[in-house]
């Protein structure tokens, strides 16, 4: 009897641990801006909630759903610090720009102001100007000053642009660490597969083709791209060229003979068919994917005809 008191306090403090762990997730999530952070924080709090009921359903559900909320979350994230790179690398190249033009400008002017205020000295220490001279050399004297003022004023504006950029600089730093490992996910686009193929010696390389059934799940299509193409880049060497060719088109540059390539092929498509777990409104959807693929040697013949292979398997499908 004690034993199964002592199991079920033991249940119950699980179960409170698991539901606090998910509480201080949403709590302490990193705010990012409110359009995302927001509706994270919610739907955490409500899968929360709904566990209080301690049904093992529930419970089960739950697993999956707080996995993709978190994934969701984490892939939002690294957009946003993307752009945010991106806005930042703008602003640094404009600041730098605008050093440069204050640089170059500033000393035109101060060079032609000088050249103008020698002439004004010149004028005034000629008998011509003996009348006018005490007052045109005061005022000579008084721009000169004025200038140097400026001078430093200017030395000091672009000591704290140069400041301001390297601020700038080290916060684009930070972010591109930050966003390393979502930009290790990012494939690319058909042309430039078609340019790889076509620059590539013929015999160097096969293809590995991905045709992708079900990716057009409504509210969830870009998810499930985003959830493939990391689990294909998992399944291939790091050296693999890999390119979306069409929204459920996949094609790998592999370094590899056909046999390799082929196994490697049907390794691929038993590994990403199959349920993806994605996060809509907060409820977890599991879409079926079916995957399937084809090898294309490139020693088979030219680039053009390897290229023609590709779009054949594409277009039975």
């Amino acid at each position: 009897m004690q034993a199964l008191e002592r199991a079920d306090r033991l249940r119950v403090l699980i179960l409170d641990c698991y539901v606090t762990a998910i509480r201080n997730a949403s709590h302490y999530a990193i705010e990012i801006e409110e359009p995302l952070t927001v509706p994270f924080r919610r739907h955490l709090e409500t899968l929360a909630s709904e566990l209080a009921g301690d049904s093992p359903e529930d419970l089960d559900r739950s697993r999956a759903t707080l996995r993709a909320l978190l994934r969701d979350y984490r892939d939002k994230a690294g957009e946003y610090l993307s752009r945010l790179r991106e806005e930042l690398a703008g602003s640094a190249q404009a600041l730098q720009e605008l050093v440069h033009s204050l640089c170059s400008s500033a000393g035109d002017h101060e060079k032609h102001v000088k050249e103008a205020l020698l002439r004004l000295r010149a004028v005034g220490g000629s008998p011509e100007a003996s009348t006018v001279a005490p007052a045109l050399l005061e005022a000579v004297d008084a721009i000169e000053n004025g200038l140097e003022e400026i001078h430093k004023q200017h030395q000091f504006t672009v000591s704290q642009l140069h400041s301001e950029i390297r601020v700038l600089q080290r916060r684009i730093d930070s972010l591109e660490a930050a966003a390393a490992v979502d930009s290790l996910t990012q494939l690319l686009r058909r042309s430039q597969i078609e340019d790889r193929i076509r620059n590539s010696a013929p015999g160097s390389f096969c293809l590995l083709l991905m045709q992708v059934n079900g990716m057009q799940a409504p509210d969830v299509a870009a998810e499930l791209a985003g959830a493939v193409s990391k689990r294909l880049r998992n399944c291939l060497p790091p050296a693999a060229v890999i390119g979306r060719w069409a929204e459920d088109q996949f094609v790998a540059m592999l370094s590899a003979n056909k046999l390799d390539t082929i196994a490697k092929a049907k390794w691929v498509a038993e590994h990403l068919s199959g349920v993806y777990t994605c996060v809509y409104e907060g409820k977890t959807v599991r879409p079926a994917l079916q995957v399937s693929v084809a090898v294309v040697d490139s020693a088979s013949g030219p680039p053009e005809r390897t290229l023609e292979r590709v779009n054949g398997f594409f277009s039975s499908r």
